[in-house]
């Protein structure tokens, strides 16, 4: 059956640039009253609008409205409402007032098109490929890119590119030994197999966030252990001051 939370799994590429033109059009509103009543305006329930808190930073706020979007479940009763598509078809009106520029235009076409696309599945039970905004091609179904089945013993987010190669140097193969896989979103992730000490084989699963931050690191880290559910997770984030060398033990 399909699932009513129809962005819940939106690529973490399409979050992540959703949370930046969120708050673009965030800082372009003043003061809490005007950031409330872009949503009224926009149709949104009261419900959901109350459930924010609107004394968050800009980027809070952007995340939380990003977060609640994504879980945000179709009713029946009312199969055709989303907050999140009645908010950007609202500011897709009026794209000179919130500095749209032509690349937010049809980023935001894509994501409603995603939207209504997951509505018809919900109402016809059958799965339906979005429509792509001028015409292109429709978008093919993501390769199985999984693993086989086995238990993740240690999962390890590094906040930063230097972090991942070096730590996937560890195998002493110059990284060779990582496999790329894919999560259901479509981001990579590098899986490898080493001895520990008891000689026991070790599965151990490494990514990075498409950019350094805690929100970025920490959303993926919660992402990829809810789908892979490894035994430990470990997260590093220490080498941003040493670009000329990065060392085992940094990691």
């Amino acid at each position: 059956m399909p699932n009513s939370r129809i962005f819940s799994d939106l690529p973490q590429d399409d979050l992540i640039q959703l949370d930046t033109l969120l708050q673009n059009i965030l800082i372009n509103i003043d003061g809490i009253a005007g950031r409330k009543a872009i949503l009224k305006n926009a149709g949104i329930d009261n419900y959901f609008i109350v459930s924010l808190d609107f004394n968050l930073s800009m980027s809070e706020l952007s995340l939380n409205l990003v977060s609640k979007f994504k879980d945000y479940p179709v009713s029946s009763r009312n199969s055709y409402y989303h907050p999140l598509i009645a908010l950007l078809e609202y500011v897709l009106k009026k794209p000179e007032r919130y500095s749209l520029e032509d690349g937010d235009i049809e980023f935001y076409e894509k994501i409603i098109s995603i939207g209504k696309s997951k509505i018809e599945e919900l109402k016809t039970g059958s799965s339906v490929l979005p429509s792509p905004p001028n015409n292109q091609s429709p978008i093919p179904p993501i390769p199985n890119t999984k693993p086989p089945s086995s238990t993740i013993d240690i999962l390890i987010i590094t906040a930063l590119k230097d972090e991942l190669d070096a730590l996937k140097n560890c195998d002493n193969q110059s990284g060779n030994t990582w496999q790329e896989f894919k999560d259901n979103s479509g981001y990579p992730y590098y899986k490898t197999t080493l001895p520990n000490k008891n000689g026991k084989k070790l599965n151990i699963l490494a990514a990075r966030p498409v950019e350094m931050g805690e929100n970025y690191a920490n959303n993926l880290a919660t992402r990829l252990v809810a789908e892979l559910k490894p035994d430990c997770l470990a997260m590093t984030g220490v080498c941003a001051g040493n670009k000329e060398e990065v060392f085992l033990g940094d990691v």
